[in-house]
């Protein structure tokens, strides 16, 4: 990334899509990931890979379900996905990094606190326009876009109170079939996000 910062000031000129998006993947990949999307957004680089990244930033989700802000959290995920078994999979790290994205922007307000029904979806389609943008293959933003959708699939069959999952078998074999391959990298992305 600080080759990347000094091109950029040195010659004030806008870079190519496959670089940026070669860059953004080895930063993602990276041992320090939530460090290295810190100092892209330092040197002014983040906005030219994700605007959506830098307006989420800080955004206070005021929610009983988050105590952090939405950029900690989805930093938060993405930190326990890299450390975990599937941590090696670019399309988790994605997933993580973007999980959440729409929430700054697509919310309720009751008065009292901050809803986000449906941000799984709107989260999705908003990490395709940003994947789509940076010119990811289309397999790779497919895969993305499938996680993010679903991270909210099996806890809205966990109860906080008692904690127990309420969820049949016949769930759980639907959601193995209907994820295919995808199954164990999506099971990484809900645990990491509840562990956030």
């Amino acid at each position: 990334s600080n080759k990347l910062e000094w091109f950029i000031r040195k010659y004030n000129v806008l870079i190519d899509t496959n670089v940026l998006r070669q860059e953004f993947c080895k930063i993602l990949m990276s041992t320090t990931p939530v460090q290295g999307i810190k100092d892209l957004r330092d040197f002014g680089i983040l906005n030219n890979i994700s605007p959506e990244l830098c307006s989420a930033w800080g955004f206070d989700q005021n929610s009983i379900y988050h105590s952090m802000t939405l950029t900690d959290h989805l930093f938060s995920v993405l930190d326990l996905v890299s450390k975990s078994e599937y941590g090696n999979d670019l399309r988790l790290r994605l997933a993580a990094l973007f999980h959440d994205i729409s929430k700054y922007k697509d919310y309720t307000w009751d008065g009292d606190r901050m809803h986000f029904k449906g941000h799984e979806i709107t989260s999705s389609e908003l990490a395709e326009a940003i994947l789509s943008k940076l010119k990811f293959e289309k397999s790779i933003i497919s895969d993305v876009k499938t996680l993010i959708r679903n991270h909210m699939w099996l806890k809205q069959n966990y109860n906080r109170k008692d904690d127990i999952f309420h969820g049949s078998d016949k769930l759980i074999r639907k959601f193995y079939r209907s994820l295919g391959d995808l199954a164990e990298l999506e099971l990484e992305l809900i645990d990491a996000d509840n562990k956030s």
